[in-house]
């Protein structure tokens, strides 16, 4: 297996280290922001936190 492939301890340690309750509830209000942003036809702003959303580190 390439070396380059697997996660380094570094990672794995990194990723152990997350508060997941404090993500979780960030993905949470996210969402809220998504639907109320929808439910006002702000299509920009839908997308926009869409975005944010798939690039935050632990979602």
């Amino acid at each position: 297996m390439n070396a380059q492939a697997c996660a380094t301890s570094d990672d794995v340690n990194a990723w152990k280290q997350i508060n997941w309750q404090k993500a979780q509830a960030y993905i949470r209000k996210l969402q809220n922001r998504i639907v109320k942003a929808h439910l006002e036809g702000r299509h920009g702003k839908v997308k926009s936190l869409q975005w944010l959303m798939s690039h935050f580190f632990t979602a």
